[in-house]
């Protein structure tokens, strides 16, 4: 049976994420039956209602950033969204394509690291209408450089959903795992206009683009 972490679970040293290749450390935790606990519907509930399905029945797309195992991008797929899930791990993606029969015309998974391959409009089902990144947003190095990517392929009127772990809620050694609330929201404050609030130790941001941002053309 696999066991459920929350994201101050995941790493006993840090610094070892380092020594290896991001998909070989990714590889070695989920092969090892562990994963993150599961969004709830609360968590879901923090994404902007204005992106909920058209009566007519059009579909909205989605990038979820860090996917894992797919639980997020399955929940988007029920909730109407056409979505793509992305990680850097080889043995999460193969368990969640294992985990659906939808068709990969509106839910599909992408072995990508983002760190190293970015993202852009070439992505399948690009540009899109939300994008989510839970637990995933500390461990990038160049955050800056991500959100500029995640604005350039954003429709306009979407929404990014950051859900992350803050410092205050982890101890001292597992602060790698984690980050500054107030740092967050003036990067965030960059490129988005912001809302955001703290449940159970982690932040929320839900995020629009700015006037003049990044835009469909």
């Amino acid at each position: 049976m696999g066991t459920a972490c929350r994201a101050d679970q995941v790493l006993t040293g840090v610094g070892r994420i380092m020594t290896l290749s991001t998909n070989q450390y990714w590889n070695e935790y989920y092969d090892a039956g562990r994963d993150f606990l599961p969004a709830t519907t609360a968590d879901l509930d923090q994404f902007p209602t204005s992106l909920s399905l058209s009566a007519s029945g059009d579909h909205h797309t989605a990038l979820d950033i860090g996917c894992g195992t797919g639980q997020l991008t399955r929940e988007l797929y029920h909730r109407g969204f056409r979505v793509l899930g992305v990680d850097a791990s080889t043995s999460a993606i193969a368990t969640a394509r294992r985990a659906t029969t939808a068709s990969t015309a509106t839910l599909r998974y992408l072995r990508r690291d983002v760190e190293r391959d970015g993202i852009d409009r070439t992505l399948p089902l690009a540009p899109y209408n939300l994008v989510t990144c839970r637990y995933v947003y500390a461990f990038i190095k160049d955050k800056r450089r991500l959100l500029q990517s995640i604005a350039s392929v954003l429709l306009p009127g979407g929404a990014f959903v950051l859900i992350t772990p803050l410092i205050g809620s982890v101890p001292p050694h597992k602060r790698g795992i984690a980050v500054d609330a107030d740092e967050t929201r003036a990067l965030l404050a960059e490129l988005f206009s912001v809302t955001s609030h703290e449940r159970t130790g982690d932040g929320y941001y839900v995020c629009r683009l700015r006037e003049g941002g990044e835009h469909a053309r």
